[in-house]
Formats: structure tokens, sequence, C-alpha cells
């Protein structure tokens, strides 16, 4: 019975590698892969020299990113992969910024605007109706940011813990 169990798992292993290979020396794979690459890397380098009104990063972005705005240095002194992951990063924590719901955000519930002025555990928020209605909701319940978000409302509520 050892035997047979032995057998089994030598021509399983024997299969794996097959296929293994096989994917490896698949030249499709490699070239979808190495394109994709090339890809990554010039959508960064135009990221890293066109105008922001061209689809470009600002010098502020790029401070941000790389910790300096000269981009000779950038190219000079990092790999091609160090540029693509710290754009990538960034990226990635953009997006989570604009999807996380803050105080001053405006958003849509049940059809209606309101601003968050209060964020809560568990996702509830306390949000004003142009009305001057207040209402907890929950998370679930706001249909959309709008992509307006007020700041003024963060500066009068610091205010007023300020003057408590």
């Amino acid at each position: 019975m050892n035997k047979e169990i032995e057998q089994q798992i030598h021509e399983f292993a024997e299969k794996m590698y097959q296929a293994g290979y096989a994917d490896g020396n698949n030249t499709n794979l490699i070239d979808e892969a190495y394109q994709e690459g090339l890809n990554d890397a010039w959508e960064c380098a135009k990221k890293l020299t066109l105008l922001s009104s061209d689809g470009g990063f600002s010098s502020k972005i790029i401070k941000e990113i790389f910790g300096t705005t000269n981009s000779y240095s950038i190219f000079d002194n990092m790999s091609v992969s160090t540029v693509v992951d710290k754009i990538k990063d960034y990226e990635e924590k953009q997006k989570q910024a604009d999807a996380e719901i803050r105080v001053g955000d405006e958003v849509i519930v049940n059809g209606d605007r309101a601003i968050v002025i209060k964020v809560d555990i568990d996702y509830w928020y306390r949000v004003v109706y142009e009305n001057g209605n207040t209402h907890y909701i929950h998370q679930d319940t706001i249909m959309d940011k709008t992509g307006k978000h007020y700041p003024q409302i963060v500066e009068v509520l610091k205010e007023l813990k300020r003057n408590e």
C-alpha cells in the first residue's frame, strides 16, 4: 500500500512539474506579461514627465511620492519596478481616500443631498440636509458621494470644540 501511495505522489508531482514547465514556456503568456510591464512603465514615465493638464503628476504629487521633484534623479536613481510600485501604491491610497467618507463630504441619501458632520463607529454618520434637519444614517443608506467636500464644516466644528 505504501508503494502505491508513493507512486501516486510521484506521478502527481511529475504532472505538476510538466504543467508548470509548459506554463513557463508558454510564449503567449510571456509576451502578454512583457507587454503589460512595458505599458506600466510607459504610463509611469508619462505621469512623471507630462504636464498635469495632459495626465502627468503635479510637482506636489511627485514630491509626495518620491521626496523630490527632480525627474532626472528619479530616473537615474530608481529602478523601473520601484517607480511603478511607488506610483501604484500612491494611486491605491488615493482610491481608498476617495472612497472613505469624511466630515465635510457631500453625499446623496435617499435622493437628497446632505453633508456629513460627524463620523461614528460602525459606519454611522450624522448628516445635515439642506433644510437644516440632521439624521444619523448608516453607510448603506448613502447612495453616492457627490465629489464635493466642504472643508469649512471641518473648520467650524474645530472652532466650536476650541470654544468649549
